[in-house]
C-alpha cells in the first residue's frame, strides 16, 4: 500500500523507494506461497516443457520490451534487475502452482499472476510513456482483483494443501 501511494504521488521522484517496496512485496508473496511450492511435484511431459519454454520466452520478451521502453533510461541496472527478478519469480510461482496442481481454487492464483503482470506493465506504461485515463482505470481494477484473489487464495491455502494429495492429484 505504501508503494502504491508513492506511485500515485510521483513515480519518477520516488522511484528509489517504490522499487524496493515492490521487491519486498513480491518476495513476501512468494514466501506466502511456500506451503504450496514446498509440496508440489512437477511431472513433465514434452508438451509441458514446450509450453513452459514458449511461455517463458513470451514473458521474458514482454518484460524486456517494457523495460527498454520505460525504465532503462533511469539507468539503475541493479535495482531494475532485482525488481524484474522478484516480479518474475512471483508470477512464475503463481503459474507454477496453477499448472501442476489442479485444485479448483488455483484459478485464484492464475488471476493473481495475470493481474499483476498487467498491473506492473500498465503502471510503467502509464507513468513513463502514455498517460491515458482508461489505462489507469484498467490497471487499478486489475490490481484490486489481483489482490482480492491472492488474499482469497491465502485464506484457503491450508485446506488446499491438505486436500491436494487426496482428491486433486
Amino acid at each position: 500500500m505504501v508503494a502504491e501511494y508513492f506511485v500515485a504521488k510521483d513515480f519518477v521522484g520516488y522511484y528509489y523507494i517504490i522499487i524496493p517496496l515492490f521487491i519486498i512485496s513480491f518476495i513476501t508473496g512468494i514466501a506466502l506461497l511456500r506451503p504450496m511450492l514446498r509440496f508440489m511435484k512437477a511431472e513433465w511431459s514434452r508438451v509441458d516443457v514446450f509450453t513452459l519454454l514458449l511461455s517463458a520466452i513470451g514473458l521474458a520478451y514482454v518484460i524486456v520490451s517494457v523495460y527498454t521502453l520505460t525504465i532503462a533510461p533511469m539507468d539503475d541496472t541493479f535495482l531494475d534487475i532485482a525488481g524484474m527478478a522478484a516480479f518474475s519469480l512471483f508470477v512464475i510461482a503463481c503459474f507454477y502452482v496453477t499448472i501442476f496442481n489442479v485444485h479448483p481454487k488455483n484459478v485464484y492464483l492464475f488471476i493473481t499472476g495475470a493481474g499483476y503482470m498487467f498491473v506492473c506493465m500498465g503502471y510503467l506504461i502509464y507513468e513513463l510513456v502514455f498517460k491515458a485515463t482508461i489505462l489507469l482505470a484498467l490497471v487499478n481494477i486489475c490490481e484490486v482483483l489481483a489482490q482480492f484473489y491472492f488474499v482469497l487464495y491465502l485464506i484457503h491455502i491450508k485446506s488446499i494443501v491438505k486436500s491436494k494429495f487426496q482428491r486433486y492429484l
